[in-house]
């Protein structure tokens, strides 16, 4: 069989052409797949969160092009608390920055991957654009802050948060790293500055800033008008006796609200609406096997099987080497056995998404 380096692995040629590995050893992973990655966007599926994290440090170090990592909320349908807002404004800015047209790897959990998400001009139609030299009205600023979901505080120290003291703005926009800091003369956007939350010091400036929503659903009155049919049609419960309902209802973003993310939507879209028609899929080792050991979603995991048939090119990349037929189809029970990483051409926004699991929303024992 002839060899092949990992610098310069083989490419799927064409729609619906599927390449088979098995996995290299480490962080040779990483290498492969930001080599893939070089020549159209990837969507790397991993099996939980923790693999996702492991990979995405190896691909920090090895790939050229962008890494936007897509996390978990790391909480449970229905609990009484929110995501942490760090985690939040990753998964809004990896967004934007696929409406941006941003080229890269997207590296996402399976069961994130399931999640229904916001449509995807919601994003852009609420994106607030600040630059300096512009005029700025105070007040006018602080309800677009309070209707975009941003909470007042005393002092800036994680993303949501704002504060104004006098001609100061300390502003922690969703989707940045650091806060920012504006510096108002009279009504005047005098300047745009980083700033370090520990010690309150401006660090470099900014020409121009980008404000994101600080949650992934909507507070608008259409969003809660929505959102009170739905919930009524939907649970058979006294909406009077529901203190996140009747707080949704006067736009307060009360903790756990999130769950409820597809109530405040007409329709909602998916990870694969937001990628573009060339984008190709990675599916790492146990992602098959966390599918079906999920119960109700094993019939997804033979889906996303049958979406990467038929195989043009199968790998064993143990030595490294390539054959280039398959002597026969080999069903999901052979997955956790073979297949390691499958790497797929198949146009993600016209097949994969029609694997996803569409969740219906069950009754919460408590509300």
């Amino acid at each position: 069989m002839p060899t092949f380096s990992l610098l310069e692995p083989p490419q799927p040629q064409g729609t619906r052409d599927t390449l088979y590995w098995t996995s290299p050893p480490g962080s040779a992973t990483a290498l492969a797949l930001s080599r893939v990655a070089v020549q159209a966007p990837l969507l790397v599926i991993t099996p939980n969160t923790a693999s996702a994290q492991r990979l995405e440090q190896d691909l920090y170090f090895y790939s050229d092009v962008p890494v936007l990592p897509f996390p978990d909320w790391e909480t449970l349908p229905y609990d009484s608390f929110s995501p942490h807002q760090d985690i939040v404004s990753a998964r809004l800015r990896t967004l934007r920055q696929l409406q941006d047209g941003v080229r890269g790897i997207v590296l996402v959990p399976i069961n994130t991957l399931m999640q229904r998400l916001p449509p995807v001009e919601y994003i852009a139609g609420r994106v607030m654009t600040l630059k300096t030299g512009e005029r700025l009205n105070r007040e006018a600023f602080r309800e677009s802050l309070s209707r975009a979901g941003y909470r007042a505080v005393e002092t800036v120290y994680e993303p949501g948060e704002y504060a104004m003291r006098g001609a100061l703005i300390d502003l922690f926009a969703m989707g940045m790293d650091e806060p920012i800091r504006i510096d108002l003369f009279d009504d005047e956007i005098d300047s745009l500055r980083h700033f370090d939350p520990g010690s309150q010091r401006s660090t470099d400036k900014l020409e121009s800033l980008e404000l994101l929503p600080a949650h992934e659903y909507s507070l608008s009155r259409s969003a809660i008008a929505c959102f009170r049919e739905q919930f009524e049609t939907l649970f058979d419960v006294d909406p009077r006796q529901c203190p996140l309902y009747n707080d949704a209802l006067k736009g307060i973003p009360s903790p756990g609200l999130e769950h409820y993310l597809p109530l405040f939507f007409e329709q909602t879209a998916s990870l694969f609406d937001h990628l573009t028609d060339d984008t190709r899929v990675a599916l790492l080792p146990g992602v098959l096997r966390r599918l079906s050991s999920t119960g109700s979603r094993s019939t997804h995991a033979m889906s996303i099987w049958a979406l990467t048939q038929p195989a043009r090119c199968c790998l064993r990349t143990g030595r490294f080497s390539q054959s280039t037929t398959c002597s026969r189809r080999l069903k999901p029970a052979h997955a956790s056995n073979l297949l390691r990483i499958v790497i797929s051409a198949t146009r993600s926004s016209l097949t994969l998404r029609r694997c996803l699991l569409s969740l219906s929303t069950p009754a919460p024992s408590s509300l």
